[in-house]
């Protein structure tokens, strides 16, 4: 054997710990990419279902019988709202808020703090220290990216085209537009070949970095930032 090559071993030790660490995270990124990609879509917009999910999507931990409703959204440019429609006769949602670590935030539908009523989620980006206006359902957050995926409960002979219709009932909007909101995107996947899965390869590594450059370095974050720096991932680089 020839000498042993530290650099390398010390190398492929952060890669391999931060790749672990960043799984929550790539996740979510993947989940955002997968709609600017394969939906034509953006951050903000809402995408969904008209039949549950079939071998032509790639969605971490979702199931084959319900027609989901997701998205990820961004607080970047201010407090960003995240309008749930009241149950109807036929549908409600079962779901959580969570943030770009996918950590929950709070949880909607009959379940959830709306309980079943509809509400407007406002989600405050990190170290916001305007007005907390009323009639909102607030939380102050610790990233600015977040993400939810919504499952239809289906009731009274509800449908999966009724779970379609419910889901251009959800609306996101900047507070600042929340007097009058411009319309929200609700984009169909059902026939898109529309995969969110994070791969083991260098995308892993462009995704880890998404998460850097996108949302704030938190006090638990450091020490992986730091060696996340020998590798050439850096924040504003």
């Amino acid at each position: 054997e020839g000498p042993v090559d530290i650099e390398h071993r010390m190398m492929v030790q952060r890669a391999t710990q931060t790749a672990i660490w960043a799984m929550p995270a790539v996740g979510m990124v993947d989940f955002k990419k997968a709609t600017i990609r394969d939906l034509g879509g953006t951050i903000n917009d809402v995408a969904y279902l008209t039949r549950p999910f079939d071998s032509r999507h790639g969605f971490l931990t979702a199931n084959d019988v319900t027609a989901y409703a997701w998205g990820t959204l961004s607080s970047a440019d201010g407090p960003i709202v995240l309008e749930v429609p009241p149950a109807s006769e036929k549908v409600s949602y079962f779901g959580t808020i969570v943030n770009a670590w996918d950590q929950p935030i709070e949880d909607v539908g009959p379940p959830g703090r709306d309980g079943g009523k509809g509400g407007k989620y406002l989600l405050l980006p990190p170290g916001y220290d305007g007005e907390v206006p009323e009639g909102y359902f607030s939380y102050r957050t610790d990233t600015y990216e977040y993400g939810f995926a919504f499952r239809p409960r289906l009731y009274g002979g509800g449908t999966d085209a009724d779970a379609a219709e419910y889901a251009k009932k959800i609306r996101v909007y900047l507070l600042e537009d929340a007097a009058d909101p411009p319309p929200t995107r609700h984009l169909d996947a059902t026939e898109s070949d529309y995969d969110s899965l994070p791969y083991y390869d260098h995308t892993f590594f462009q995704d880890i970095n998404d998460v850097v450059q996108s949302n704030p370095v938190r006090p638990q974050d450091k020490v992986m930032i730091s060696l996340l720096k020998s590798l050439g991932v850096e924040k504003g680089k």
